[in-house]
């Protein structure tokens, strides 16, 4: 479900330091040796469609202290000087012509759009936590509750989660197709209104499935499932969390 840009899987070993944590907590994980480093806050560049362009991580500023953007060989630059500047279209710091327009350089085996063009500075913003503390697992709770509050039937829901029925009530108890289908409806009606809701955020985004999506046939364009009477008016479902209320 959760695939890599190459369409592979994550590695479990990484999966939570590279992008868990980061999306959930606002901050990529402190790591000890053999690869040693500070915790440090996700940025994003908002130059880009919301929810911005993911830009490399960069230490936190300190209250008081003149802060100085890390420089060096491999490092991306936030802004552009003299003799380098940042690609509007891959983001790449690269050298500068006399005339202050980027070098030829390549993106995607090819060259990049953004040869001969003005550097573009980014206009980097601090990512907000999703959910301080939600972890994969944690997404089970909240589907739970969305099946809850839909009123779905106990059978159905221990199937779904994955889980056993004790007792007698496992024994003569059974799932209909028709309850599956009228929850599939139900799910499906969740998942276009939270596009909905997006859409009224930006209607745009770098992540390239999310932008198709957001597109105004994109929901339309989606497999439908059957139609069939819900069970009750469902609504959406809202955790407590450390920071406020936060929608699942």
């Amino acid at each position: 479900m959760f695939l890599g840009t190459r369409r592979g899987h994550f590695r479990r070993s990484n999966y939570s330091s590279r992008i868990v944590r980061p999306a959930a907590d606002g901050w990529y994980p402190k790591r000890g040796e053999p690869h040693a480093r500070l915790a440090m806050p996700v940025l994003a560049d908002m130059a880009a469609p919301l929810p911005g362009r993911p830009l490399a991580p960069c230490p936190a500023a300190a209250a008081g202290e003149e802060f100085a953007a890390p420089r060096g060989r491999g490092v991306r630059r936030l802004s552009a000087d003299s003799k380098h500047g940042r690609c509007p279209a891959c983001g790449r710091s690269g050298l500068l012509r006399l005339d202050g327009t980027l070098v030829q350089h390549k993106a995607a085996g090819g060259v990049c759009p953004g040869t001969g063009q003005q550097p573009r500075d980014a206009a980097p913003a601090s990512w907000l936590p999703v959910r301080r503390g939600l972890s994969p697992h944690g997404l089970r709770h909240g589907h739970q509750t969305w099946l809850d509050d839909l009123g779905v039937q106990e059978m159905l829901k221990s199937e779904r989660m994955g889980h056993e029925v004790p007792g007698m009530a496992g024994v003569y108890g059974h799932v209909m197709p028709e309850w599956r289908h009228r929850l599939r409806t139900q799910l499906q009606e969740l998942w276009e209104a939270s596009l909905r809701e997006r859409a009224r955020l930006s209607p745009r985004s770098a992540v390239g499935l999310v932008d198709k999506l957001l597109a105004p046939d994109g929901a339309q364009g989606m497999p439908s499932a059957p139609t069939l009477a819900p069970l009750r008016t469902s609504r959406r479902v809202r955790l407590k969390g450390a920071d406020g209320e936060s929608p699942v």
